[in-house]
């Protein structure tokens, strides 16, 4: 069992520990597939369906640790709930017939891996083509949104897509799409 095999399998690659392919099964890669599919594909996420343990992922970051307690006893949660939540994704997949699914994906990993190993080629002309094509490509369709909000906004700004929304355009705000300061929210 494991989570997040896709990253994890490169680092332990990349130190002489291979895992075996045939003998893995990833939460995260599974919980992605059938009637989960569209559920958030974190392993706390994953913890607070499956298990009652309490939310253990503080954003973490390992190197900042400096006592092995607690590093262990976040380590540990993450195994846990990846052991649990394994059997309970895997029936998932049974119950939805999409074991084939997640086999391609693991297939994909499997691949990705070996293209992280190796490195590929980047042609340098191709990726210059293809950034110029896509400035073009943001050009004309931030050209295009200026000229439908009648004044020059800058899409990246919330304070000047609040005004065009809420302000000029009048669209009504939605009680679950406000700030965590109460402004409404420009997001998706």
């Amino acid at each position: 069992l494991h989570n997040g095999i896709p990253f994890d399998s490169v680092v332990l690659w990349r130190n002489g520990m291979p895992l075996p392919d045939d003998r893995v099964f990833d939460t995260m890669v599974g919980h992605q597939v059938g009637a989960t599919s569209e559920f958030p594909h974190r392993l706390d996420f994953l913890g607070s369906m499956y298990t009652d343990a309490p939310y253990w992922k503080e954003d973490v970051k390992h190197s900042n640790i400096k006592d092995d307690a607690t590093l262990d006893r976040y380590l540990s949660y993450d195994i846990a709930v990846t052991h649990i939540g394994a059997y309970y994704v895997e029936q998932n997949l049974i119950a939805t017939n999409q074991q084939h699914i997640y086999n391609i994906d693991a297939e994909l990993f499997r691949i990705g891996r070996s293209m992280s190993m190796l490195g590929i080629h980047n042609d340098p002309s191709i990726r210059l083509k293809f950034a110029a094509e896509y400035q073009e490509k943001s050009d004309r369709l931030r050209k295009e949104f200026n000229e439908a909000a009648g004044r020059d906004i800058n899409p990246g700004s919330p304070d000047q897509l609040r005004k065009l929304l809420y302000e000029d355009l009048g669209l009504p705000v939605m009680d679950d799409h406000v700030t965590e300061s109460d402004e409404p929210s420009t997001n998706e």
